[in-house]
């Protein structure tokens, strides 16, 4: 199971449940003009109080989706979550489980506590460690989730998306949207990017693929994803390319800035990138286009050098640097696919250790 499975199970799933939050739906719709593929950040009047900032904090991690929708609106609860002020230095890694929410550990696989009642494995840590933002299907769209307040607040209404990634000053967010799951757009992703402090987002790729998973460069100048989708390769799995930001400044689309060199120089079909803080590299899930097999790879930027960490028969994903490029992170998903773990490995593929059974990898948290 990787992203796009992810993304796909949560589809079929918010499908199946459209009768619990058509009334939701139509709430945050009324006054909005919106076109099918466009995501946009409305002002303060658009939006009904309730959605623009909860004026309290977010009941505990609720186990269904009836559950978690009543829980936006419920009363303050902040004692089961931890304060990230009272953590001693260190590194540390959030994971998702089926039962508590994000839940944070330390490198020596002991659970410290939970983050927050929040239940998208691909959720992002903004880069000073305040805010973590996240889809929620029960909420309508994107949401940053403060820390210290433990309050939400909106960044983009849409039903279904995924893979948030931050700018590396905090200021943008680019995120994908995808559509409903029904008609003939039903594989149709979009990459979008929010600017936080100029309150607006623009929609700059919009792909016929099942999956984008952004992942933005250290130095801010490039947005790593991949798609299924080539102009010239009708047939193609997912691919890894580069998107030059310089787009971000005009007008003009974005498609007409993608660097397919990555993607003409790989082997084999691509998941999951993820920048090492240096930016000289990239880590991400390389698929056998022989047998299907998933491992982690790791390709030099300057030399296009491919190098596979993990050698196994099982299935990892969401691989990820740790802040200090000493690690990588990543989720393991063995045959029945209902026993997973959350993994730590060095990336000349050494030392790896299990940090924890029965979760999902989300994020590195470091305390200074």
């Amino acid at each position: 199971m990787d992203a796009g499975d992810n993304a796909r199970n949560r589809r079929a799933f918010n499908g199946s449940l459209l009768i619990l939050v058509l009334p939701l739906a139509l709430l945050m719709l009324s006054g909005c003009n919106s076109s099918q593929h466009q995501t946009f950040i409305p002002s303060s009047s658009q939006v009904p109080t309730n959605f623009n900032q909860y004026q309290g904090t977010l009941a505990p991690f609720a186990t269904s989706v009836a559950d978690h929708k009543a829980s936006v609106t419920a009363a303050p609860t902040v004692d089961p979550y931890l304060s990230l002020g009272d953590l001693r230095s260190g590194t540390y890694v959030a994971t998702i489980s089926d039962e508590r929410g994000l839940a944070l550990w330390s490198l020596d696989g002991h659970q410290i506590g939970v983050l927050a009642p929040i239940d998208d494995p691909t959720a992002a840590l903004s880069p000073d460690a305040s805010t973590i933002a996240y889809w929620a299907f029960n909420a309508g769209g994107l949401l940053l989730y403060d820390l210290d307040t433990h309050l939400v607040s909106h960044v983009a209404f849409k039903f279904d998306g995924a893979d948030p990634t931050w700018s590396p000053d905090g200021d943008m967010l680019a995120f994908v949207t995808l559509p409903d799951g029904q008609g003939e757009d039903e594989d149709w992703a979009a990459l979008n990017v929010a600017d936080l402090q100029a309150n607006t987002s623009r929609e700059i790729i919009s792909w016929w693929t099942e999956e984008l998973a952004p992942d933005w460069s250290p130095d801010g100048r490039l947005i790593a994803f991949v798609s299924n989708y080539r102009r010239d390769c009708v047939m193609c799995g997912r691919e890894l390319f580069l998107l030059d930001t310089a787009c971000l400044a005009s007008i003009l689309n974005c498609e007409e800035f993608v660097d397919l060199r990555l993607a003409n120089a790989m082997p084999d079909w691509a998941e999951s990138p993820a920048w090492s803080p240096d930016g000289s590299m990239l880590a991400y899930i390389c698929i056998s286009k022989e047998n299907g097999q998933r491992d982690i790879c790791i390709i030099k930027l300057d030399s296009l050098e491919i190098t596979r960490v993990t050698t196994t028969s099982v299935a990892e994903a969401m691989p990820d640097w740790s802040p200090d490029g000493e690690w990588i992170a990543f989720s393991r998903y063995f045959e029945d696919q209902r026993k997973k773990g959350v993994f730590i490995i060095r990336p000349d593929g050494s030392d790896e250790q299990l940090i924890a059974s029965g979760e999902s990898f989300v994020f590195w948290y470091e305390k200074p």
